[in-house]
């Protein structure tokens, strides 16, 4: 990681973290008091949530896709694209994400075509989420 953020100090590369979330507008609060003996049922999924990929350099620059159903590995390739279509790639710009199996698949699925937009993927170690920026 670290010759990766002194290639981006030196301008070779660009660097970008990567990530998704998702909101929405009512609270999941999927448990409650209740009488003893009596089960109370709640939904643990509401309406209206929105996931969104993001994706952000040191420097600040930021590029999000947001949509409105699950974040598969098929959503996350067209997060990928659409990324790839915003930017000038001029040099090689490194990704860096963590090992979630969307992103894993996705990277495994699109990789000569990121490769052809300039973008390399580079995964982070397991179980280390403050590593990413994001």
């Amino acid at each position: 990681m670290n010759a990766l953020q002194a290639k981006e100090a030196s301008g070779e590369i660009d660097v970008f973290y990567m990530d998704e979330s998702s909101f929405s507008v009512d609270g999941c609060i999927p448990y409650a008091w209740q009488p003893q003996g009596k089960t109370l049922e709640l939904p643990a999924n509401t309406t209206g949530r929105v996931n969104v990929i993001g994706l952000v350099s040191r420097q600040g620059e930021s590029y999000f896709h947001t949509v409105e159903t699950t974040v598969t590995s098929s959503v996350v390739a067209e997060a990928m694209a659409a990324f790839i279509r915003s930017r000038s790639m001029d040099k090689l710009t490194v990704v860096i994400m963590d090992n979630a199996p969307t992103h894993r698949k996705a990277e495994r699925e699109n990789q000569a075509t990121w490769l052809l937009g300039h973008v390399w993927v580079w995964f982070l170690p397991p179980y280390s989420p403050g590593l990413n920026l994001i």
